[in-house]
């Protein structure tokens, strides 16, 4: 039993810890024994400090060293456990230093993963932002040779920044915490054009006898209510986006005016 309030924090014991945690580093560990290893390496979770005082220990520099690693929560604990898995580990491994005096902190990040725990983008430190939105077609940006083709003419996509670069770990977190939310990245994390390109819709294309196009002009919305009107039945029923726009009497109106 401790001999000190770890919780109070006023005197260390023999482990020099209060009540929280650290983490000096977690990786594929593939020094291990192949079945603890297996192909993809042991998730490894390695705890800073140790209560005891072993002559030969070797981790001796992580053991000894109160201030080693980051403080880490049970969410940061349980996100570390969840992306090693998802990265192929066969298990996880909590080590040391010494894990028995970190066992409050792993048994919380347990109880988090049995709960179909998900992480979120500011789990994994993402910090995930939008450089382009809305563009009309006038401004010739994007990958469509005709730019009425783009979502972003409608403003029904935006392209982020902070995700990470085309097919790496933190470009498929995003992908996934996105779909997670009902968001939308139809090319994929691995697409070097299009990895950070997000869309509330499942239709990637506008095409040319989709009346979502008489809401607009190369310069801009006709009318920006009827464009927004138009936009959320694109979303509501992608499939149907065309007739559900056609029955709308603003964007009736918007026909008449531009065949005038």
């Amino acid at each position: 039993m401790p001999r000190r309030n770890r919780v109070a924090g006023a005197k260390f014991g023999a482990c020099k810890l209060a009540s929280g945690s650290r983490v000096s580093s977690h990786f594929h560990h593939t020094g291990e024994e192949l079945f603890y290893r297996g192909t993809q390496g042991s998730g490894t979770i390695f705890f800073t400090s140790c209560n005891m005082r072993c002559a030969f220990c070797q981790n001796g520099d992580i053991s000894t060293d109160k201030d080693n690693g980051e403080e880490t929560d049970p969410r940061t604990l349980a996100t570390m456990a969840w992306t090693l898995r998802r990265e192929g580990c066969h298990n996880i491994n909590w080590v040391g230093g010494e894990v028995v005096i970190h066992l409050h902190s792993i048994v919380d990040a347990i109880a988090l993963l049995g709960r179909d725990f998900m992480p979120t983008a500011r789990d994994y430190g993402l910090v995930a932002g939008i450089f382009s939105a809305y563009r009309p077609p006038a401004f010739g940006v994007g990958g469509f040779s005709d730019k009425f083709n783009s979502l972003h003419a409608y403003g029904l996509a935006v392209d982020l920044y902070g995700i990470g670069r085309p097919g790496s770990v933190e470009a498929l977190w995003w992908h996934e915490i996105a779909a997670k939310h009902g968001l939308i990245c139809p090319y994929g994390h691995h697409d070097k054009a299009e990895w950070n390109h997000c869309q509330p819709t499942g239709l990637k294309a506008v095409s040319a006898d989709n009346l979502l196009r008489e809401t607009i002009t190369a310069d801009g919305p006709v009318s920006l209510e009827a464009m927004f009107e138009a936009g959320n039945s694109a979303i509501e029923r992608p499939a149907n986006a065309a007739d559900t726009v056609g029955r709308t009497h603003q964007c009736g109106e918007l026909r008449s005016a531009r065949r005038d």
